[in-house]
C-alpha cells in the first residue's frame, strides 16, 4: 500500500482506507475476491480447506449468520513467495450499516500462481 488514511477517526467504527499503486500486480488479491465473490453468494464452506478445523465450525456459523456483502482493499504485503491481503468487509447482520469488519487471507507462491493458505476475521 502507498500510505492509509482514517477520514472518521471519531466515528463508531472507524476504518482506515488503503491507497494502493494502481499499476501493481493484483494476481494476489484476484484469488482472495474469488472466495469473497462465493462466500457473498452464500458458499462460505469455501473456506473448509484453509481455516484450522478446530476454527472451522465457528467461522462458517458467523459467514452463515452475516454474510459479506461488499469488500474493499485495505492492506497487503507481499515477497516472492508469501502475501497477505486484508480487506474491510461489510455485513448483511447488525452493524453493517455503520461498520466494516476486517479479513485478511494468507498466500503462498506455487509455482506459476498464488494459492491460499489462511482465512482470519474478526466477528
Amino acid at each position: 500500500m502507498l500510505f492509509t488514511i482514517n477520514f472518521d477517526p471519531g466515528s463508531a467504527c472507524p476504518t482506515p482506507h488503503g491507497f494502493a499503486n494502481p499499476f501493481r500486480d493484483r494476481s494476489t488479491e484476484s484469488v482472495c475476491e474469488s472466495y469473497l465473490a462465493k462466500m457473498r453468494a452464500g458458499k462460505p464452506e469455501v473456506l473448509k480447506p484453509i481455516v484450522p478445523i478446530d476454527k472451522i465450525e465457528h467461522i462458517l456459523s458467523w459467514e452463515h449468520k452475516d454474510p459479506v456483502m461488499s469488500w474493499r482493499l485495505y492492506d497487503r504485503s507481499d515477497d516472492s513467495t508469501r502475501s497477505t491481503v486484508s480487506y474491510w468487509v461489510r455485513r448483511c447482520g447488525t452493524c453493517s450499516d455503520e461498520c466494516e469488519e476486517l479479513v485478511e487471507f494468507d498466500l503462498k507462491r506455487e509455482s506459476t500462481r498464488w494459492v491460499v493458505t489462511g482465512f482470519s476475521a474478526v466477528y
